[in-house]
């Protein structure tokens, strides 16, 4: 933990604190000096300690009136001293969980089948992104559309439909029906409305980088992650050319790296390892963007805490006759992985230091994590 203020020579304690109704916490830290800690905005705490004997209750009595310029208070009385404007932030608080959802076309309504599972269990996302069919997914489920509407939704679609003819010297179809589709169940929304922190990705023809999609109109971006190259025309923007964010982070898990979130969790379409046959034109085509890019979504799935990685050799990307199985795939392997991924979750709780530093780092005492174009 970085040190701030003026620093006297830090302090290793064990601290056995007691708190409310018996919750114990032991850990081993080195803490602030009074100068850095009373440069911060204070509030007053009250903090019990107990115990017997002259152990770590003992020395964390000490550091208290160190801080406070007090004599140190008879052992097992109740010491009243300033810290920094946040709570102690003990390990019973759940850890904030980010779910990324990848790419995949019609395989995205397993997505769905994920949510539903985790739903069930609840394990509800408190930050959530996607890429191509997984930003479709992500806008509807954002906006408080449930898995088993938006699976009925896109059951009656002609996903073909979705596209019309316009040829430019970047694309042969135009995808602009695909925003209208989200618009139209979620309306003229704007990222800012989302109820909890959101993104998605695109690619930049132009520069060869991601561009993170997280600001301004949802239907568009959605629309603009789902713009398969060389079958679909790029969104202009500026000076940027944007298609599809598969080509550059299929299974998005850096924003939310980038947010801090305790728990990353990524569901990728792509995980069979079986024989397959196309089923057409469109399911060959993206079948060979998905051989060209599981290289390095192999590489940033190792950035996920958990990764649902499901099979769906079976099934035709561009067939919606088979939402309800692709539904049902997405829940079965999601619900027979709940408890792993519970325990994955509930491994990455924030604990004292992780939460001091958040806390910390939020007032801007110290260095954000890196922030997201848009």
């Amino acid at each position: 933990m970085r040190l701030i203020g003026e620093l006297a020579p830090p302090y290793d304690l064990m601290a056995s604190l007691m708190y409310g109704a018996g919750l114990r916490i032991v850990e081993f830290t080195r803490m602030f000096s009074a100068r850095g800690l009373r440069a911060l905005p204070v509030r007053w705490v009250e903090v019990g300690l107990r115990g017997q004997g002259r152990g770590a209750n003992s020395s964390l009595a000490t550091w208290f009136s160190f801080l406070d310029n007090r004599p140190r208070p008879p052992h097992n009385r109740i010491i009243t001293t300033p810290m920094a404007r946040f709570e102690f932030p003990f390990s019973h608080r759940e850890p904030t969980f980010g779910l990324a959802l990848g790419g995949g076309a019609v395989f995205g309504i397993a997505h769905l089948g994920a949510l539903k599972a985790l739903e069930e269990h609840g394990l509800r996302p408190t930050h959530i992104t996607g890429t191509s069919i997984g930003a479709i997914m992500a806008s509807l489920y954002a906006f408080g559309h449930k898995p088993e509407a938006i699976r009925d939704a896109c059951s009656k679609l002609d996903w073909w439909q979705l596209s019309s003819f316009g040829w430019s010297k970047y694309g042969i179809m135009n995808n602009s029906a695909m925003g209208d589709f989200v618009r139209h169940h979620i309306g003229d929304r704007d990222f800012s409305e989302s109820p909890y922190p959101m993104a998605f990705i695109a690619t930049d023809l132009a520069s060869r980088t991601k561009v993170i999609l997280n600001k301004g109109d949802v239907a568009t971006a959605a629309m603009t992650s789902a713009c398969v190259p060389g079958l679909y025309s790029p969104v202009e923007r500026g000076e940027e050319l944007l298609v599809d964010g598969g080509l550059v982070e299929n299974v998005p898990i850096s924003p939310l790296k980038q947010w801090g979130v305790d728990f990353v969790m990524g569901v990728d379409l792509n995980g069979s390892t079986r024989r397959r046959v196309p089923g057409g034109y469109f399911d060959a085509l993206v079948t060979a963007f998905d051989i060209a890019i599981d290289s390095h979504t192999q590489t940033q799935l190792a950035g996920a805490d958990y990764v649902l990685s499901l099979d769906l050799a079976d099934y035709d990307r561009t067939d919606p006759t088979q939402s309800e199985a692709l539904f049902q795939e997405g829940y079965d392997a999601c619900l027979n992985a709940i408890e792993a991924i519970r325990k994955k979750r509930d491994a990455r709780s924030p604990g004292v230091l992780g939460g001091i530093r958040r806390r910390l780092s939020r007032s801007g005492l110290l260095p954000q994590a890196g922030s997201s174009g848009a």
